[in-house]
């Protein structure tokens, strides 16, 4: 401590990524995540187990995993990928996070008051990669700067 050179360090991962949706439908962001499931799985070889795919509330969850991953598979059925709600995942991570957040409606609820903190939420869950799908709208309450 005394004398000897000290440099600080801080959590390293991946840049985060925005991939923004025109329609603000949850049609236009699934077929993004599936996009976003074949780079992450056939390019970037990761395994299935190292992403977690969050969602709004779990309403949305059937929808999630009807949609086509590739002809005759599910992205539900893709062993070891885990979809879960923001709220559910509160408190945990994983190496690899996509968030699906089409639109603002998509956050709102009964229960949920405060929609930056729900983003929040689920943007601070990733350890190495960060990918959000959504709207402006959303970008913009995730002040989102890039």
């Amino acid at each position: 401590m005394y004398g000897d050179e000290y440099s600080a360090s801080a959590i390293s991962g991946l840049d985060p990524q925005y991939i923004q949706l025109k329609n603000k439908g949850w049609e236009e962001g699934l077929d993004a995540l599936v996009q976003v499931l074949t780079g992450l799985f056939e390019t970037e070889k990761y395994h299935a187990s190292q992403v977690q795919i969050l969602i709004p509330h779990s309403r949305y969850l059937e929808e999630v995993e009807q949609a086509a991953y590739k002809p005759n598979l599910k992205v539900g059925a893709i062993k070891e990928v885990k979809i879960e709600s923001i709220h559910k995942f509160k408190g945990l991570e994983s190496e690899v996070v996509v968030m699906i957040l089409p639109n603002v409606e998509s956050l709102e609820s009964e229960t949920t008051t405060d929609i930056k903190s729900l983003i929040y939420v689920g943007m601070s869950r990733a350890t190495s990669l960060l990918i959000i799908i959504g709207d402006q709208e959303v970008k913009d309450l995730s002040n989102w700067s890039s």
